[in-house]
């Protein structure tokens, strides 16, 4: 895990890896101090297709065999990436986006 502290934003970036060589999945929180901040920066990041899981918008994409979500929530900023199937990471956006998976 690596955390930043900046002025006016905190990033949290944890790597999961059951591998030494590859990483499975990487979860990155970003704290914005600034609600509206927290939203311009997600809108210059929020590509891929949208997707409704506990009444949050997620975004989904996929690039060169790994899965990517993306939400925002008040002023922080939530990524999901990893090598994981689209059924795992949806049962794993469930728990974190406020579901009981």
């Amino acid at each position: 895990y690596k955390a930043y502290i900046e002025p006016g934003v905190v990033m949290i970036d944890v790597l999961y890896k059951t591998d030494p060589h590859d990483a499975v999945a990487v979860m990155t929180v970003h704290y914005y101090t600034d609600s509206s901040e927290a939203y311009f920066m997600f809108e210059q990041d929020s590509t891929g297709e949208p997707i409704i899981i506990n009444n949050s918008s997620v975004y989904t994409s996929v690039n060169m065999g790994r899965i990517s979500y993306a939400w925002c929530s008040d002023s922080t900023i939530c990524k999901l990436a990893g090598t994981f199937s689209a059924e795992e990471g949806l049962q794993i956006l469930q728990y974190l986006t406020g579901g009981n998976k």
